[in-house]
Protein backbone atom coordinates (compact mmCIF):
# COMPACT_ATOMS: atom_id res chain seq x y z
CA UNK A 1 0.00 0.00 0.00
CA UNK A 2 1.32 3.43 -0.92
CA UNK A 3 1.49 6.23 1.60
CA UNK A 4 -0.40 9.43 0.89
CA UNK A 5 1.67 12.27 -0.50
CA UNK A 6 0.99 15.94 -0.11
CA UNK A 7 2.39 19.38 0.36
CA UNK A 8 2.58 20.25 4.05
CA UNK A 9 3.79 23.83 3.71
CA UNK A 10 5.17 26.47 1.39
CA UNK A 11 7.40 29.43 2.18
CA UNK A 12 8.77 32.44 0.33
CA UNK A 13 11.63 34.64 1.46
CA UNK A 14 12.39 38.13 0.22
CA UNK A 15 15.59 40.12 0.80
CA UNK A 16 15.69 42.43 3.83
CA UNK A 17 17.09 45.48 2.02
CA UNK A 18 14.38 47.82 0.75
CA UNK A 19 15.12 50.61 -1.72
CA UNK A 20 12.45 53.26 -2.09
CA UNK A 21 11.99 55.76 -4.90
CA UNK A 22 13.98 58.32 -2.87
CA UNK A 23 17.05 56.06 -3.13
CA UNK A 24 16.80 55.99 -6.91
CA UNK A 25 16.04 59.71 -7.22
CA UNK A 26 19.45 60.41 -5.68
CA UNK A 27 21.16 58.27 -8.34
CA UNK A 28 21.85 59.09 -11.96
CA UNK A 29 19.49 56.53 -13.49
CA UNK A 30 19.62 58.09 -16.94
CA UNK A 31 22.58 55.88 -17.80
CA UNK A 32 24.44 58.80 -19.38
CA UNK A 33 27.48 58.33 -17.15
CA UNK A 34 27.64 54.65 -18.07
CA UNK A 35 27.53 55.30 -21.83
CA UNK A 36 24.26 53.39 -22.02
CA UNK A 37 21.95 54.62 -24.76
CA UNK A 38 18.80 56.26 -23.48
CA UNK A 39 15.58 54.43 -24.23
CA UNK A 40 13.35 56.18 -26.72
CA UNK A 41 9.64 55.49 -27.03
CA UNK A 42 8.65 54.89 -30.64
CA UNK A 43 5.15 55.96 -31.60
CA UNK A 44 3.39 53.34 -33.67
CA UNK A 45 0.05 53.72 -35.36
CA UNK A 46 -2.80 51.93 -33.67
CA UNK A 47 -3.99 48.86 -35.51
CA UNK A 48 -7.03 48.23 -33.38
CA UNK A 49 -10.32 49.85 -32.70
CA UNK A 50 -10.67 50.95 -29.04
CA UNK A 51 -13.03 48.96 -26.90
CA UNK A 52 -12.98 45.79 -28.98
CA UNK A 53 -9.95 43.98 -27.57
CA UNK A 54 -9.43 45.31 -24.04
CA UNK A 55 -6.49 47.56 -24.95
CA UNK A 56 -8.58 50.66 -24.28
CA UNK A 57 -9.39 49.43 -20.76
CA UNK A 58 -5.70 48.77 -20.11
CA UNK A 59 -4.70 52.21 -21.46
CA UNK A 60 -7.12 53.92 -19.08
CA UNK A 61 -5.87 51.84 -16.14
CA UNK A 62 -2.18 52.67 -16.67
CA UNK A 63 -2.66 56.30 -17.72
CA UNK A 64 -2.17 57.74 -14.18
CA UNK A 65 1.22 56.01 -13.92
CA UNK A 66 2.72 57.07 -17.25
CA UNK A 67 4.21 60.37 -15.98
CA UNK A 68 5.74 58.54 -12.99
CA UNK A 69 9.25 57.23 -13.87
CA UNK A 70 8.66 54.38 -11.37
CA UNK A 71 5.25 53.47 -12.89
CA UNK A 72 3.58 53.29 -9.46
CA UNK A 73 6.25 51.21 -7.71
CA UNK A 74 7.22 52.62 -4.32
CA UNK A 75 9.83 50.13 -3.12
CA UNK A 76 12.01 47.29 -4.33
CA UNK A 77 13.73 44.45 -2.47
CA UNK A 78 17.41 43.87 -3.20
CA UNK A 79 19.85 41.27 -1.90
CA UNK A 80 21.98 42.91 0.80
CA UNK A 81 25.68 42.46 1.49
CA UNK A 82 25.02 39.76 4.09
CA UNK A 83 22.49 37.85 1.96
CA UNK A 84 22.65 35.53 -1.01
CA UNK A 85 20.12 33.54 -2.97
CA UNK A 86 21.19 30.47 -0.98
CA UNK A 87 20.64 32.23 2.37
CA UNK A 88 17.16 33.28 1.22
CA UNK A 89 16.42 29.69 0.15
CA UNK A 90 17.61 28.47 3.55
CA UNK A 91 15.40 30.95 5.43
CA UNK A 92 12.40 29.90 3.33
CA UNK A 93 13.16 26.22 4.01
CA UNK A 94 13.37 26.88 7.76
CA UNK A 95 10.04 28.75 7.62
CA UNK A 96 8.42 25.89 5.68
CA UNK A 97 9.69 23.29 8.17
CA UNK A 98 8.42 25.37 11.07
CA UNK A 99 5.00 25.88 9.45
CA UNK A 100 4.66 22.15 8.80
CA UNK A 101 5.92 21.17 12.23
CA UNK A 102 8.53 18.88 10.71
CA UNK A 103 12.22 18.21 11.27
CA UNK A 104 14.59 18.24 8.31
CA UNK A 105 15.15 14.46 8.52
CA UNK A 106 11.41 13.89 7.93
CA UNK A 107 11.52 15.45 4.45
CA UNK A 108 11.69 13.18 1.42
CA UNK A 109 11.48 15.79 -1.34
CA UNK A 110 12.14 19.50 -1.61
CA UNK A 111 11.54 21.70 -4.61
CA UNK A 112 13.68 24.82 -4.80
CA UNK A 113 13.44 27.67 -7.25
CA UNK A 114 15.27 30.97 -7.34
CA UNK A 115 15.24 33.78 -9.86
CA UNK A 116 19.00 34.28 -9.53
CA UNK A 117 20.51 30.98 -8.45
CA UNK A 118 24.02 30.72 -7.02
CA UNK A 119 24.76 27.65 -9.09
CA UNK A 120 24.27 26.59 -12.67
CA UNK A 121 22.20 23.55 -13.34
CA UNK A 122 19.68 21.74 -11.20
CA UNK A 123 21.56 21.31 -7.95
CA UNK A 124 19.84 23.96 -5.79
CA UNK A 125 17.63 21.43 -4.00
CA UNK A 126 20.50 19.03 -3.24
CA UNK A 127 22.76 21.87 -2.05
CA UNK A 128 20.00 23.24 0.16
CA UNK A 129 19.20 19.81 1.61
CA UNK A 130 22.86 19.39 2.58
CA UNK A 131 22.82 22.75 4.30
Amino acid sequence: MMDAVGIRSLAVCFPDTIRTNEYWQDKDISGASLNVPKRVRIKRPRKFSPGTDGIDIWSRAVAPYLPDPFRGSVERRVVGTTESSRSLEYRAAQDALSAAGLASDEIELIIVTSIFSESLGLQDASDLSQQ
